[in-house]
């Protein structure tokens, strides 16, 4: 039995737990959309893998090869987050907005968002959330937030796996 993401986004890591994988990282090759990923760490249990930067989004495929025994393609779906905020520079004690759009699925998905910068923005909802993404073409979820001081800020998004954590499993 094989564990994988179902959906995993292009720029964060993501795990395979199963079992005949080789403890040296470099010994195990998983491939995304046919291109090669970083396997950053390993055991014989699971790996910890780093997509290639330029991974399309959409369908594509997760191969596995280690000591020459390939898995067939698994389908997996690569997604993007993007967040888009205001045009304008806002100023302190302003209200406002972001959206973090999702590019790749028209599928709602989980997202946990982190607030990196809490002395120059406030989450209205907490600086850590977790939300669920509208679906459909645009695939958005809102973000509620204050502006507390001018300056730069630092907002990340990453995906909750499905099943309250549980990634798909493969027989």
């Amino acid at each position: 039995m094989t564990l994988y993401p179902r959906v995993l986004t292009v720029h964060d890591r993501f795990a395979i737990v199963g079992n005949g994988f080789h403890g040296w990282a470099d010994l195990n090759h998983i491939f995304l959309a046919d291109r090669q990923c970083l396997v950053i760490a390993a055991s014989p249990v699971s790996l910890e893998v780093l997509p290639w930067p330029h991974i399309p989004v959409g369908p594509t495929t997760l191969r596995v090869s280690v000591d020459g025994h390939d898995v067939r393609p698994i389908p997996v779906t690569a997604v993007l987050l993007d967040f888009s905020g205001p045009a304008d520079v806002p100023t302190a004690g302003a209200d406002g907005k972001l959206i973090l759009r999702i590019h790749g699925t028209t599928e709602p998905l989980a997202v946990e968002v982190r607030n990196g910068s809490p002395r120059i923005i406030q989450l209205l909802r907490g600086n850590l959330q977790r939300l669920g993404t509208s679906g459909g073409e645009q695939n958005i979820a809102p973000v509620q937030l204050k502006f507390l001081a001018s300056g730069d800020y630092t907002i990340t998004a990453r995906l909750v796996p499905a099943d309250s954590g549980n990634p798909q499993r493969r027989d």
